[in-house]
């Protein structure tokens, strides 16, 4: 592995293990066994280092998307895709241990800005499937745009109160894989309810 893809790395675990606000690039050069001003040859500052940590995992994230959608027809069935790319992604992080209550809850500046750069991108995918949907008669006329972020705002949410607040009709602690679990089925269980509010009446999907 390359010395630049070396520090992505290092830094993804520093990031999702600590939080933006925690991070330091002192950690990150002693992890990768460099000096700091090496690490500043490749990165000018934390923030152009967590931005390139982002755009490898989005990268990542929409070539899954690309490859799940791939041949498939129809608005509805790419609104679920979507879904299940965005709880294999929290497995993935889950499983390596990397993902921290510290760094969900890191909602330093630098974190929001980013957060809002893909959360554009990631509205803009699913209106288009929303748009293609309303073309093709599969859904009733309505407001893409704002349909796009209802959406996603949801999966958001969702995502948010099971994952880091543990909010379950029990009040239980549980393991972090049946969080995903739980966190799935909620989620399919809200696009059903989504897309039955915009089906049109009169087609069947």
């Amino acid at each position: 592995m390359e010395r630049k893809q070396i520090i992505l790395s290092t830094a993804r675990k520093h990031f999702s293990r600590y939080g933006y606000s925690k991070t330091t690039m002192e950690q990150i050069a002693r992890d990768c066994r460099i000096t700091k001003p090496t690490l500043y040859s490749y990165f000018d500052s934390k923030a152009e280092l967590f931005k390139a940590v982002i755009d490898s995992e989005q990268a990542e994230c929409y070539a899954m998307i690309v490859q799940a959608i791939d041949g498939v027809n129809t608005a509805t069935a790419k609104l679920h895709a979507y879904v299940d790319i965005q709880i294999e992604s929290i497995k993935r992080f889950i499983n390596l241990g990397e993902l921290s209550l510290k760094a969900v809850l890191d909602f330093h500046p630098e974190v929001l800005r980013v957060y809002n750069i893909y959360r554009r991108k990631e509205e803009d995918f699913i209106m288009r499937w929303i748009e293609e949907g309303i073309k093709s008669k599969e859904f009733a006329p309505i407001d893409a745009q704002s349909a796009a972020r209802f959406y996603y705002l949801q999966i958001a949410s969702l995502k948010f109160d099971i994952l880091v607040f543990n909010n379950f009709d029990d009040g239980i602690d549980i393991p972090e894989e049946e969080k995903t679990n739980i966190l799935k089925r909620e989620c399919n269980q809200f696009v059903n309810i989504f897309l039955n509010g915009i089906l049109r009446r009169d087609n069947s999907v």
